[in-house]
């Protein structure tokens, strides 16, 4: 691999020059139904660059799913009910391996990298080293039983994080499921650690043609870590409940299937479950949806939900007077009856055209002021392929959100993505991708009185930014695991608007790829 990068610093926009690297994937098929993967140095510099998405309002890390190919494959064998395995906290590796597959009745699965992220990102030293270990035994027909463990340790410094799971899936009868999970967790940090922090798992679900159901639960210690998975809710349980009825049509009629869900979920904090509270967050749904002939559907959403701000989340805020002195914030009383609707269409219009897409109405909490909010977002996606070889898919998301006190505006985004691809041969094709993310986002203010927030004394400003990525990619595949890339992509930064004469580089990248397979 050849790459050339820019990058954006205080004295101007500078690109490197063309540095040369090689890469060594291997593949060793131990047995039949056992593989063993290796990488050394591997790139993924061809990979399409993930979907922006709006982060105005969001509390918790957006998940990214995996999209590089040594990480993608045989990496079924790592589900468990808790999301313990997410390759993404993997982010700059030097190297790695891989096994998965069975043994007898028992799927093997092992993973090791070392990550170069904390020094080539962070400009931290040292890296960090995975090591994840699964087994999975098959019960019966259609049980099973399995462990998991997972270790990310610090090169430098010897911190660590290590989890150990034990799960089972039991098949009860030809309908029933249940499924639990128990895992502990031991960190270290700069010596220090404690003892092993609990976190469990479990659900029980019926399948079946025209009634379903299922009822999960979750509590999480609020001292449990997982850093090498993908678990938001530290600190906290939840009780979810579902169940769907569904008729179907007569053959050949234009409405195949109706069905109608409900949804009930409550989140607690892990202590108040505990001791007897109530939930801090809590919403019930109701589920239509209609599947009609001709690969067509449309699902409604319809909720009132519940929410109580965390004090602990504001311990940083004060109002800002109209002296300018700081004064006491009051966290305001539990949000009551959040209303919305949300409509969610499917529409294949020809066998070239499709539309997609999601409109929400509703009425949800603005977390970073504390207050009650109103959002109205329309997000459709259209696919079209006008000839066998050209495809191309126009995405928009638009998210308003205003206050209910005063209906002035607290934030408008914008994410909108063109990805075309042109299929030149069966060996040969090219493809581009363009997407803005754009953003704008008021002044934090008291809801109780309209006053400026100071946030740990600061007083906070106005938000606008707009970015925007180009990625270009040429692949020619002659034969399988043979494969030669070139691409460039460039990132840049300026205000809240489409116009490009408005922004500036902050990074670009050109690179050329060749990969030859040989086989042994």
């Amino acid at each position: 691999t050849g790459k050339s990068l820019g990058v954006a610093l205080p004295e101007g926009f500078r690109r490197e020059g063309f540095d040369g690297e090689v890469g060594v994937n291997a593949r060793l098929g131990i047995t039949q139904n056992l593989v063993l993967d290796a990488t050394v140095n591997p790139d993924f510099s061809q990979v399409e660059a993930d979907d922006s998405r709006v982060t105005v309002n969001e509390r918790f890390p957006i998940f990214y799913p995996e999209k590089r190919p040594f990480f993608l494959e045989g990496m079924e064998a790592f589900q468990t009910p808790m999301a313990l395995v997410y390759t993404r906290r993997i982010v700059d590796p030097s190297g790695g391996a891989k096994l998965t597959g069975k043994v007898g009745g028992v799927t093997v699965g092992y993973l090791g990298a070392l990550d170069e992220s904390p020094e080539s990102i962070l400009g931290l030293p040292g890296g960090a080293l995975f090591n994840l270990f699964r087994l999975r035994k098959d019960v019966g027909e259609a049980s099973t039983m399995g462990v998991l463990y997972s270790d990310r340790t610090m090169t430098e410094g010897g911190d660590f994080n290590r989890v150990l799971a034990g799960d089972t899936r039991i098949l009860l009868g030809s309908q029933h499921t249940l499924t639990a999970q128990a895992a502990w967790s031991w960190t270290s940090t700069e010596g220090e650690g404690g003892g092993p922090k609990p976190s469990l798992v479990a659900s029980i679900a019926r399948t079946g043609r025209v009634f379903t159901w299922d009822l999960n639960f979750q509590d999480y210690h609020p001292e449990f870590r997982a850093k090498t998975g993908y678990i938001t809710r530290i600190g906290e349980a939840q009780a979810i409940g579902n169940a769907s009825l569904t008729s179907y049509g007569a053959p050949g009629a234009a409405l195949e299937s109706a069905s109608l869900g409900f949804k009930l979920e409550s989140y607690f904090e892990h202590d108040d479950l505990w001791n007897a509270h109530g939930p801090y967050e809590a919403e019930v749904q109701l589920l239509p949806s209609f599947s009609f002939r001709g690969d067509r559907s449309v699902s409604f959403i319809l909720r009132d939900g519940y929410f109580e701000f965390p004090e602990e989340y504001y311990a940083l805020y004060q109002v800002q007077g109209p002296g300018g002195d700081a004064q006491p914030f009051q966290i305001p009383p539990p949000l009551k009856n959040l209303k919305a609707v949300a409509v969610m269409p499917r529409i294949r219009i020809t066998n070239q055209v499709s539309l997609n897409g999601r409109v929400y109405y509703r009425e949800l909490p603005i977390y970073a002021e504390a207050s009650r909010g109103l959002e109205f977002l329309a997000a459709p996606s259209l696919s079209l392929r006008p000839t066998e070889s050209l495809y191309f898919t126009l995405g928009q998301t638009y998210a308003r959100i205003w206050r209910r006190a005063d209906d002035s505006v607290f934030s408008t985004a914008n994410v909108s993505k063109l990805t075309a691809q042109y299929q030149f041969t069966r060996a040969l094709f090219a493809r581009i991708l363009v997407q803005y993310d754009l953003e704008d986002r008021a002044v934090l203010q008291d809801p109780a009185t309209g006053l400026p927030l100071l946030v740990n004394g600061v007083p906070s400003e106005t938000r606008e930014l707009g970015t925007v990525q180009g990625q270009f990619l040429l692949q020619y595949q002659p034969s399988p695991g043979t494969i030669f890339y070139v691409g460039y992509s460039r990132i840049m930064e300026g205000d809240a608007s489409y116009d490009l004469s408005n922004k500036d580089p902050l990074a670009d990248g050109l690179f050329v790829k060749l990969s030859y397979l040989f086989r042994l």
